[in-house]
């Protein structure tokens, strides 16, 4: 179930009014807590029932090795079985055919004749997700950062919450605790407001900004040899501004839910292309991955504690695995060590102590920020082509200045495609964004709330389709 679509839309109705009445009316804190998890194992189910055995199996075993890490007996056995298992989980789900494919290509560079076939598994929807989710508490719980949930009810609704379960954010387990125990009697309409405008602002980057970019943006990767450098240019705007849109308002719709539902999660996107650097850019893109990377990778190898080279060292490992994370792809892995090179050449300059003189203090901020947009835009590039030949393709039509003077492909996309594709996504990013667009007018809530509704209607009719979110295949 899409969250911008009419299915999704009367699952939420039932599941809100339900937990609406046993918040507010029952005050059943239990019986609201197996309700969501039923909806939750509901919701997984109806994109592949086989498949939700799996996660169970991850939240039993990281449920179990919690307990364990925190009896004090050998802690560091069963912290490194939740490791292992996670890994395995991840490792043969989404990187066993991708690891045989290597190897046969090694073994056909090397002058061998291989051809073992592949297992062609299913990639579990979430699976990223919720494995770095689970591997994480028991980490934390290893670190005595807080104490190992003792119910399997709470732990089983911490790792499946149906609102982030499919592409995150990755919530640590103290934060979602924290909200499921809260005190709170009631859901107030001020709450259900907040989620509505979250929700609605979700739906609109999604279905009218990121939809009709992927139209163009599709159009410009799939047809790489045969369209012009202009269009190719538009392609790589385009689906700058298609990720960004997709993956914020999946967040946001996510939040919103969970807002509705009385269960905050974190914010995830905080205005990335206005970035001044790569470093400032991983702290807005995507953080809750960021952070989990920095928490239990880069300080776990030493992080700026172990001399320079080293630092260098864990920050190229950190971003390699972070771009093999999104996929089993050379592609992927190219991504990351590009972010991996770029992060280890602004440590350095910053070590010797560029940007501290009056001039770039004065001028930085302006060269910065367009800077790292356009280095930005040139990784996605490879995290958005199919493979290594279409990469070199675009990247070669892009540097071919003698082919930007044809503009009959323009016409290829009708007129919505331009507007709410490219135009207004830019336009969103460098202007409306920066302010708060929450609707400040002293107006009943209930009315603000039949608002709320009546932009979703219109948001509808401006839409670009019902595409699955990008970060559902990782």
């Amino acid at each position: 179930m899409l969250f911008h679509t009419l299915v999704f839309i009367l699952f939420f109705f039932v599941v809100f009014w339900t937990n609406l009445a046993m918040i507010n009316g029952f005050q059943a804190v239990r019986a609201r807590k197996w309700m969501l998890l039923a909806a939750s194992v509901f919701f997984y189910a109806s994109w592949n029932s086989q498949l939700l055995f799996l996660m169970l199996f991850c939240i039993g075993c990281n449920y179990f090795c919690g307990l364990k890490v925190a009896d004090g007996e050998r802690k560091k056995q069963w912290v490194t079985a939740a490791v292992v298992i996670n890994l395995a989980i991840l490792g043969v789900f989404k990187y066993l055919d991708f690891g045989i494919q290597s190897f046969a290509q090694l073994m056909t560079n090397l002058g061998f004749q291989v051809n073992p076939g592949t297992f062609d598994l299913i990639l579990p929807l979430g699976i990223s997700f919720y494995t770095f989710q689970s591997m994480g508490y028991v980490i934390d719980v290893y670190r005595d950062k807080y104490k190992p949930y003792r119910s399997l009810l709470d732990f089983a609704l911490f790792v499946s919450f149906f609102p982030q379960l499919i592409a995150g954010p990755i919530v640590r387990a103290d934060f979602f605790l924290k909200n499921l125990q809260e005190t709170r009697k009631r859901i107030g309409l001020e709450e259900i407001n907040g989620g509505l405008y979250l929700f609605m602002l979700g739906i609109f980057k999604k279905a009218v900004l990121a939809d009709n970019a992927a139209h163009i943006a599709n159009m410009s990767f799939n047809n790489a040899d045969e369209l012009s450098s202009l269009m190719i240019l538009m392609g790589v705007l385009t689906f700058s501004a298609q990720i960004y849109f997709d993956f914020s308002g999946y967040t946001d719709m996510a939040r919103g839910l969970g807002r509705m539902l009385g269960i905050d999660l974190p914010e995830n996107f905080n205005r990335p292309y206005v970035a001044r650097g790569i470093r400032d850019f991983w702290k807005r893109w995507h953080i809750s991955l960021s952070t989990w990377l920095r928490d239990y990778l880069y300080i776990s190898m030493g992080g700026s504690r172990v001399g320079a080279w080293r630092t260098y060292r864990n920050l190229f490992m950190t971003m390699l695995l972070g771009g093999l994370w999104h996929g089993a792809s050379m592609n992927f892995v190219f991504w990351g060590a590009i972010h991996g090179s770029l992060l280890i050449s602004e440590h350095y300059l910053a070590s010797r102590g560029a940007g501290e003189s009056p001039l770039w203090r004065a001028v930085g901020p302006w060269v910065a920020v367009p800077v790292t947009y356009v280095l930005v835009m040139f990784t996605w590039i490879f995290f958005r082509a199919t493979d290594f030949e279409t990469t070199m393709t675009i990247l070669t039509k892009l540097v071919d200045f003698g082919g930007y003077s044809n503009v009959a492909e323009l016409r290829l996309f009708a007129p919505q495609n331009w507007a709410f594709g490219l135009l207004l996504p830019y336009l969103f990013i460098y202007g409306f964004e920066r302010w708060d667009l929450r609707i400040t007018l002293k107006v009943p809530p209930i009315l603000r709330a039949a608002t709320f509704c009546v932009y979703f209607f219109l948001i509808l009719l401006a839409s670009g389709g019902t595409n699955e979110f990008i970060y559902f295949q990782f």
